[in-house]
């Protein structure tokens, strides 16, 4: 038996651990609004026990339906659940990943020195454990197949992709942007594209699910994944095409230096940058350029050189900057 203590929660938790062996991962806890709800108007369907008064304060979710519906029609399955429940119960779940059967609940009378206090619920977690190894002993359950496997990877790891790709893109392409007040309104303005676009892929999957078991859980947590990776894809791909579309000539600008300040977050070889006098009224009255280099900065901040940059129009309407030079006497330096 494992006993860790939450401190940070109020008030405090804990979890029981007891090591065991099942064929497949699942989480009992006690049915919430939600759940019901989606119940209620036929769209998610729920694993019964067939014992009315279980069935009204547990709800159970695994993705093999047969395996789930034999463990809660165990009597002594459901006798361990509301034991644990008279202790303000709030989860047991098993994952195949740590081997670990788990119970979490709040305000249990126990503390890390004194574990004999938490023998009610290891014993529960024993019965359930037997109940288990009578269940895979009556009848054995194939593991996942690959294609589950690689479908339900495919869904977990997709929007992570996505969102690496698009910070990476998002930060390369940052210190080009001529206004960075612009790439916020040019951010909002994709929303337009992208919540709607979000909102049917959600839809598309919310349909797929439409009458399955725990169909509710698959739909939020598709749904979240898909809403965030859309939008930031979105994004991020605006502001590819503005620079990598972008077909017009560019304009050489010199603009007036206000001043020239280190970002201290970043190396001192590259992190400069010089507040300039806007040469666009509607922006304000000054903007920033970014990535200088310190010999750029040395000679901004001596008044030996001129700064000159070169800004492109964008396709989609934001201006960007491809190169910014100091220019001093029979000599050029560039970022």
């Amino acid at each position: 038996m494992k006993l860790f203590e939450r401190r940070k929660e109020k008030p405090p938790g804990a979890v029981v651990t007891l090591e065991t062996s099942c064929p497949r991962a699942f989480s009992i806890r006690s049915l919430g609004a939600i759940e019901t709800w989606f119940c209620e108007i036929g769209y998610s369907r729920r694993i019964l026990s067939n014992d009315r008064d279980f069935d009204a304060r547990f709800s159970i979710s695994c993705w093999d339906f047969e395996f789930a519906e034999a463990l809660i029609r165990d009597p002594e399955v459901r006798d361990a659940v509301a034991s644990l429940d008279e202790r303000r119960f709030k989860w047991l779940q098993y994952r195949p990943g740590t081997g670990w059967l788990q119970v979490q609940a709040r305000g249990w009378p126990f503390v890390r020195r004194k574990p004999e206090r938490d023998r009610v619920a290891l014993e529960q977690l024993s019965r359930v454990q037997s109940a288990i190894a009578r269940l895979t002993a009556a009848k054995s359950f194939p593991p996942a197949t690959r294609s589950q496997r690689w479908a339900l990877i495919a869904l977990a790891v997709w929007p992570v992709v996505a969102l690496v790709l698009a910070a990476v893109e998002f930060l390369r392409l940052l210190s080009r942007v001529a206004d960075v007040r612009e790439l916020f309104d040019f951010l909002q303005r994709s929303l337009l594209y992208s919540v709607p676009l979000a909102m049917a892929i959600s839809v598309a999957h919310g349909i797929r699910f439409v009458g399955g078991v725990r169909a509710h859980e698959r739909f939020l947590g598709t749904s979240y994944r898909t809403f965030v990776a859309t939008v930031i894809l979105v994004g991020g791909s605006a502001m590819l095409a503005n620079h990598a579309f972008d077909t017009a000539e560019p304009t050489m600008r010199q603009p007036r230096v206000l001043g020239v300040r280190r970002d201290k977050e970043k190396q001192e070889r590259v992190g400069w940058y010089a507040q300039v006098e806007s040469w666009r009224p509607e922006r304000g009255p000054r903007q920033v350029i970014y990535n200088l280099s310190r010999e750029m900065a040395h000679d901004l901040q001596s008044g030996e050189g001129s700064l000159s940059v070169l800004s492109h129009p964008g396709w989609l309407g934001l201006e960007w900057i491809s190169d910014a030079r100091v220019e001093k006497a029979g000599m050029t330096e560039s970022r």
